[in-house]
């Protein structure tokens, strides 16, 4: 049965490679790896969202399914620059969508 990026432990090699895109309206690399959601480019879709999203509120923030996190990403330091208080929740059923969130995540701040 093959792989797809809602497998929730994928067992096919992990191979990252380094984007660089516009978040938050600053220029950031991040790390992406196979078997997650577009690994290879910031999707049209997500492009759209993105620049289509209000300044974040205080409070919570839920990116479901986050893949390798751009939209946690974006939401977490668009509130940073606007000194939002926020939390936010960036879930997936992948494993590695998960670890990949977080290194981008601390990576940035």
């Amino acid at each position: 049965m093959s792989e797809h990026y809602f497998t929730e432990s994928p067992s096919s090699e992990a191979k990252t490679r380094e984007l660089t895109l516009d978040l938050a309206g600053r220029e950031v690399t991040v790390e992406t790896v196979s078997g997650t959601f577009s690994p290879t480019r910031l999707d049209l879709g997500t492009a759209v969202l993105l620049r289509h999203l209000p300044v974040p509120e205080p409070g919570d923030i839920l990116d479901l399914g986050c893949g390798w996190g751009p939209i946690a990403l974006d939401a977490a330091l668009s509130a940073k620059d606007a000194e939002v208080d926020v939390r936010v929740w960036a879930l997936d059923v992948n494993s590695r969508s998960l670890e990949t969130t977080a290194k981008n995540a601390q990576r940035h701040g």
